[in-house]
């Protein structure tokens, strides 16, 4: 396919399609711009496993709104792992299987009402993951099971 083919469906795709493009094109540029913290970026990357983009997605290539809605949502997120999940981030290894799982869930959750999974459909419903987590597990956290969740990634 030649570059004017290419630039002449463009216009065609939908915004998550041509973010996903574009976030393609960084990863393989090398040029991928990290989102505004390690966390962020992890939480990102754990987003694109989810999505199955794989993981170097660029923080850059979301449009202005769609930053400001992770950026918005991101601490609510943060908020529910740490007080209900204590050593979520205490090993590296064990935040991102913690968050990759934790984005698996609200993929999963989303699908089953309705909704698309995107980039967009995960980052606006980041502040919901309490609720995903009550859908998949439910009274575990009323039970104070939360650690045992972490516990579990460990021992695999």
């Amino acid at each position: 396919m030649s570059k004017d083919q290419i630039l002449a469906l463009l216009p065609k795709l939908s915004s998550e399609e041509l973010e996903a493009i574009i976030a393609v094109a960084e990863q393989l540029r090398g040029g991928a711009i990290a989102a505004p913290n390690p966390t962020a970026q992890l939480m990102l990357d754990a987003i694109a496993q989810a999505l199955n983009h794989g993981k170097g997605v660029s923080f850059n290539s979301f449009s202005p709104q769609r930053q400001a809605e992770f950026r918005k949502k991101l601490p609510m997120a943060i908020s529910f792992f740490n007080e209900n999940f204590r050593s979520w981030d205490s090993i590296k290894i064990i935040q991102i299987a913690f968050t990759q799982q934790m984005m698996i869930l609200l993929r999963d959750d989303l699908s089953r009402i309705g909704i698309k999974p995107t980039y967009t459909s995960m980052f606006r419903n980041l502040h919901r993951l309490n609720e995903v987590f009550e859908n998949a597990f439910p009274r575990y956290l009323a039970s104070g099971l939360g650690e045992l969740f972490v516990k579990r990634l460990r021992l695999g």
